[in-house]
């Protein structure tokens, strides 16, 4: 099914697992409606914003993704409007039966994220990326909020989210540099230029591992939490320094993939705190 490809499924799947880690770490994780409309919400706000951005990005992706669905006439867009519209729709109703704090900070911070990143905020050189880093590092701070009132414990692997989130939305900056330079849209890359973007890319990533792998030295941590950092999460981040730096490496969209890797073992770095 279109709709489905277009709204990104293991986007979806990776923010739904978020939520079921953070109330693992909350030791919340048993079956509640807490737990239940907070998947919903999360799983559904995700959804939309990929969407919503497709619908807004048509022009920048006809030039650097000319086959997906609605670049390629597949789907209309109207269509995918009413659609993220029933979507979030859906996701409101499941954020209403949740405690008044976890509304407000969905209302209003989050969903102006979503709804204006595209047509506004993207277009600010770097301003883009650490929006899109809120947004997604803040599910593990909408669960706490949702499960608990308030926010206490996650912000470690929000941080840890939203750093990794920037890294990867500038190597997508540079992989769609051609199209956003054509149609006005001015990322990091395109004011700035792909060897700054590397630069600040290599300072970024550099300043994650130095923090997220030093971690005990501010908070405790367990057994788990080095080994699979440093074993498994930061090998990926060595990877496409290999690629870039040495090999001069211009496949950024492999190296977005590496990423993509990344984020999901950050995930067991994220699951180690609950352990």
């Amino acid at each position: 099914m279109i709709i489905l490809s277009m709204i990104r499924p293991l986007n979806v799947l990776i923010s739904m697992i978020s939520v079921c880690i953070s109330a693992f770490i909350l030791n919340k994780l048993y079956l509640n409606f807490d737990l239940i409309n907070s998947i919903i919400v999360v799983g559904g706000f995700t959804a939309f914003s990929n969407l919503i951005n497709d619908i807004f990005d048509i022009k920048v992706d006809k030039i650097n993704r000319p086959k997906k669905p609605l670049c390629s006439n597949k789907i209309l867009q109207s269509t995918t409007f009413y659609i993220s519209l029933i979507i979030l729709l859906f996701s409101f109703i499941a954020l209403l039966q949740l405690n008044e704090n976890s509304f407000q900070f969905v209302f209003f911070i989050i969903f102006p994220i979503l709804i204006t990143y595209t047509p506004i905020f993207k277009s600010i050189p770097f301003l883009g990326n650490f929006l899109i880093g809120i947004s997604l590092g803040s599910v593990f701070l909408f669960t706490e909020i949702s499960l608990t009132g308030q926010i206490n414990i996650l912000w470690i692997p929000a941080l840890l989210a939203i750093n990794l989130t920037i890294l990867r939305e500038l190597i997508k900056d540079i992989e769609d540099l051609k199209g956003d330079y054509i149609t006005g849209v001015i990322t990091f890359p395109v004011y700035f230029g792909i060897k700054n973007s590397i630069n600040l890319y290599l300072i970024l990533s550099i300043i994650m591992l130095l923090w997220g792998g030093n971690i005990y030295l501010f908070q405790e941590v367990n057994k788990y939490y080095l080994p699979i950092f440093w074993g498994l999460f930061s090998p990926c981040i060595f990877i496409t320094w290999f690629l870039i730096v040495f090999k001069k490496y211009q496949n950024y969209n492999l190296i977005s993939t590496l990423l993509k890797i990344a984020t999901i073992i950050g995930l067991f770095v994220i699951l180690s705190f609950g352990l």
